[in-house]
């Protein structure tokens, strides 16, 4: 491990094992992805504090996401509105690019350019295990969801090497068993089957699946309030869903998008 003042870890990534899972740009300063998970902080913590009526408090927190997401669009983004791993360092990663959508420092017109590009340069270090998680939500807000298939591919070896829990990483294949490794626990419930809280306690749910690149999904989901049941299917632009659900609990069906929300 080269030296440096702190281990800001971020992704076990290839490119950055001589700074053990840190940008290499640590090395000549701050790094833009402690900027932008400063702000996605900020952001939730706003929203609590608005759920517990701390409105003054809520909107301070939002104001420093505010300054903190201008300062890395003004310091730690390129010509082509790409975001490099440092103020004035000319590297690159899925990270940095990724972190950019989900707090929204990037414009929105430019979310799919990003992605697009985070996705396909070969060259950039790229999200592991521990990152996969945010990568499926940026690819969900740039409407791209149906470019996950391949990022699937840890896990379906996994599957193939008989793993009984999840592995840590797919860079040396330790099996630490971290909640990053629980992907699954998440997607195929909220996203593909579409089962989300409505309001507290389950006493709503919406049901808003996110199509990708499926034809057909169907699953349960339990509940503090029992088991919720869905089934959709595509036909062509057409998706049908059925749903069943404890009595007494609330149902909004939401039409799904072909690729993301």
């Amino acid at each position: 491990m080269v030296a440096n003042p702190r281990w800001s870890f971020i992704d076990w990534a290839t490119q950055w094992s001589r700074t053990t899972g840190v940008p290499d740009a640590i090395l000549q300063g701050p790094i833009t992805m402690e900027s932008l998970l400063y702000a996605y902080t900020l952001n939730i913590a706003a929203e609590l504090a608005m759920f517990v009526e701390k409105a003054e408090r809520a909107a301070d927190y939002n104001q420093r996401a505010t300054s903190v997401k201008a300062a890395v669009n003004k310091y730690c983004r390129d010509e082509n509105g790409f975001y490099i791993d440092g103020p004035g360092v000319q590297k690159y990663s899925q990270h940095c690019q990724v972190w950019a959508v989900l707090t929204e420092t990037a414009p929105k017109n430019t979310w799919r350019t990003i992605m697009e590009k985070a996705l396909d340069a070969t060259e950039w270090p790229k999200c592991s295990v521990a990152m996969a998680f945010y990568m499926f939500r940026a690819l969900e807000m740039a409407d791209m969801y149906e470019r996950t298939d391949a990022l699937w591919n840890p896990w379906r070896m996994m599957v193939k090497n008989n793993l009984t829990t999840c592995q840590e990483n797919d860079t040396d294949a330790r099996s630490d068993c971290h909640a990053w490794g629980s992907l699954a626990l998440y997607e195929l419930p909220s996203i593909i089957l579409g089962v989300r809280p409505a309001k507290p306690g389950y006493a709503a749910v919406s049901i808003f699946p996110v199509i990708g690149y499926y034809q057909w999904a169907k699953g349960s989901v339990w509940t503090p309030r029992g088991e919720i049941n869905v089934s959709w299917n595509r036909n062509g632009d057409d998706i049908q869903i059925d749903v069943s659900a404890p009595d007494g609990v609330e149902t909004i069906i939401k039409k799904p998008c072909q690729g993301g929300i």
